[in-house]
């Protein structure tokens, strides 16, 4: 509950065990009001029930940013993340609930990974030189790839791609290959959301 008093001259919360002194000469007025306590507000962004993503990396180094990858894939709704021609060994990291819920899959090289891609999925570079994230629209069914660590992607994965998309930056213009990829996912989400707002519902 919340407390106003006179002397204060405001509302202040009422902790429990609080007292009050009812005994003093001088005239005090206290008030207590009933207030409803702050609850999180659920998440606006409604399932999509028309399209998905993909996301995944090209020759990536560090298994710890897959984990990352995983987790932030999983939170952010994708169907699946990927790794192609990966240059590490497994060492079984703690990648949370992830793993039990959206798949993780392994190609050998990029042609194994073309011949068996979603249909119809739109594939995005994500590289510098592309279109800015600001303004970028994401398609409904897409399959998002990411370079390395060290040597972003190939030219030829560039150019096999539908569309490139680039992240803006106060400074250089490269990140943790973790930190992209989930840029990129918050930035379809948060658009999606906005887009459920405009046509007022929830449910996509």
């Amino acid at each position: 509950p919340g407390v106003y008093d006179d002397v204060l001259k405001g509302f202040y919360t009422l902790e429990k065990g609080s007292s009050f002194n009812l005994s003093q000469k001088a005239q005090r007025r206290i008030d207590v009001r009933l207030m409803a306590p702050n609850k999180p507000q659920p998440s606006v962004v409604g399932t999509q029930d028309d399209g998905y993503f993909q996301i995944g990396v090209v020759g990536v180094k560090t298994e710890g940013n897959i984990g990352t990858l995983w987790r932030s894939a999983y939170q952010m709704g994708a169907a699946g993340i990927f790794m192609i021609g990966h240059r590490f060994a497994h060492t079984a990291p703690d990648i949370t609930i992830a793993y039990s819920k959206i798949p993780l899959v392994e190609y050998p090289a990029w042609n194994d990974f073309a011949r068996s891609a979603p249909y119809s999925a739109t594939w995005v570079a994500v590289e510098m030189g592309g279109e800015p994230l600001e303004t970028f629209e994401h398609p409904k069914r897409a399959v998002y790839i990411l370079g390395s660590e060290d040597n972003g992607l190939p030219g030829s994965v560039v150019k096999a791609c539908h569309k490139t998309v680039s992240l803006p930056s106060v400074r250089y213009p490269s990140f943790n290959v973790a930190v992209a990829g989930s840029i990129i996912m918050y930035d379809r989400l948060a658009k999606q959301a906005r887009a459920q707002l405009a046509d007022g519902s929830p449910e996509g």
